[in-house]
């Protein structure tokens, strides 16, 4: 059920375990304990990673998981979410991005965007006047 978090959990704990033997000059392995302090989430939830009895939902740990594991976090965040869609279309979608990465996900938010942009004629069509009736509020 959780073999995803896990994987990349043990892939964050070698890099720990590295960082905390290069510290110390010998070897030092990053029990759960200490595991969990160096990505702030509890001992128990490190169990029921490590133990695959779930996937993690949460995307600042996933990101925190992801730095140290050292992978793209969409990487992980895709395989997990591709795991749990129900229909095949939805299921595609995150494979490609978990693949993709954020580079998908850039090219997808361009496509939006220009979407959205204006026809030359809607452009053109913009008047001066309505420039005037926007309203800025100085915070600073």
């Amino acid at each position: 059920m959780g073999d995803i978090t896990a994987k990349y959990l043990e892939m964050a704990r070698n890099e720990v375990t590295r960082q905390l033997s290069e510290k110390a000059g010998k070897f030092t392995k990053a029990t759960d304990y200490k595991l969990s302090k160096v990505l702030g989430i509890s001992t128990s939830a490190i169990h029921y990673y490590l133990k695959e009895e779930r996937e993690c939902d949460d995307d600042d740990i996933i990101f925190t998981i992801a730095y140290y594991a050292q992978v793209d976090p969409m990487q992980i965040i895709g395989a997990i979410r591709a795991k749990r869609a129900k229909n095949e279309e939805v299921k595609n979608f995150w494979t490609k991005a978990a693949k993709g990465g954020v580079a998908g996900f850039g090219a997808l938010a361009l496509a939006s965007t220009l979407n959205l942009a204006p026809t030359e004629s809607q452009a053109a069509d913009f008047e001066k006047d309505n420039v005037l009736s926007i309203h800025y509020a100085n915070i600073w």
